[in-house]
């Protein structure tokens, strides 16, 4: 079986640690020009554009639904029921549906930073709240790649093609450390042990082995 990779500029933040991808002991059936050192995966150039496009449009869908709850607040108690702008709220696990409109402009501004690091590379959550918003972007990304209508191409037209365009598996592996976020969404699941920052009060701060974003940076919205 060949396996297709992609030689990038960073390494994996699976499991928590850098990832380097290739057996060290196979060095010897490699021909000199085949250096697997620092060997690392990211998103194709496609991609990024796509989970770009798509994490700046989930954080005006949740700047729009705390505009629409304030106006609404019996919407904010049920958002499964909740109007169609509204709606983007049912999209995370039910804990976080009740939390105040301060705690809502936080997960938006998670997406805003998403969107702001595939600009340049990948986009590498450093808390909780990215983690959830890293998934529903790759998942809304996924839906854009796979559009026929002319918006898709007006969004990458000029980028190059690449033969992982349209993996979107691989990256629920290389950009997460973990997938405990998830588990919030099944009652029945009980988180792994190690799991940490799950209640919503901790969905901000940073894991210990990440950089914490700039705290003045403020707000797009």
């Amino acid at each position: 079986m060949v396996v297709r990779v992609t030689f990038g500029t960073r390494s994996s933040r699976l499991g928590g640690g850098h990832k380097q991808v290739g057996d060290p002991n196979r060095g010897t059936d490699l021909d000199d020009d085949e250096v697997f050192e620092g060997l690392v995966i990211e998103l194709t150039p496609r991609q990024r554009r796509f989970v770009e496009v798509a994490a700046w449009t989930l954080a005006d869908d949740v700047y729009d639904a705390i505009e629409d709850f304030r106006r609404h607040p019996d919407l904010h108690r049920r958002p499964e029921e909740a109007a169609h702008g509204i709606s983007i709220l049912s999209e995370f696990p039910p804990l976080t549906w009740k939390q105040s409109a301060s705690w809502w402009r936080q997960q938006a501004r998670c997406f805003d930073d998403l969107a702001i690091e595939a600009q340049s590379g990948d986009p590498e959550p450093v808390c909780t709240g990215e983690e959830m918003a890293l998934h529903l972007v790759l998942g809304r990304a996924r839906a854009m790649a796979t559009d026929e209508s002319d918006r898709r191409m007006d969004l990458v037209g000029g980028i190059a093609a690449h033969d992982n365009d349209d993996d979107w598996d691989a990256p629920l592996d290389f950009l997460f450390q973990d997938h405990d976020v998830l588990t919030l969404f099944d009652s029945d699941i009980e988180p792994h042990p190690g799991a940490v920052n799950l209640v919503p009060a901790e969905w901000f701060t940073p894991f210990a082995d990440s950089e914490p974003r700039t705290p003045d940076r403020g707000f797009r919205r």
